[in-house]
C-alpha cells in the first residue's frame, strides 16, 4: 500500500515546488504582483464578457427569428 501512494505524491509535490518557487522568483512588491496577476485577471474578466455579449446576441438573434417566423406564419 505504500507504494502507490508514494507514486501518486511525486507530481502533486513538484506542482507545489513549481508555484512556490515562481512566487519565490519574483520580488515582493505590489507592482510586480499586480503586472504577474493582471494578464490572468484581463483574460478571464474578457472571456466573461465575451460569453455574456455572446449569449446577448443568441438571444437577440433568437428573438428576431421568432419574430420573423410569427411574421410569416
Amino acid at each position: 500500500p505504500i507504494f502507490p501512494f508514494h507514486k501518486k505524491v511525486p507530481p502533486y509535490t513538484l506542482t507545489i515546488n513549481s508555484t512556490s518557487k515562481s512566487y519565490h522568483v519574483l520580488p515582493t512588491t505590489t507592482v510586480s504582483f499586480f503586472l504577474h496577476i493582471s494578464p490572468f485577471f484581463f483574460v478571464y474578466t474578457f472571456s466573461f464578457f465575451l460569453y455574456i455579449f455572446f449569449i446577448i446576441i443568441i438571444i437577440k438573434l433568437f428573438h428576431f427569428f421568432t419574430f420573423y417566423f410569427h411574421y410569416f406564419f
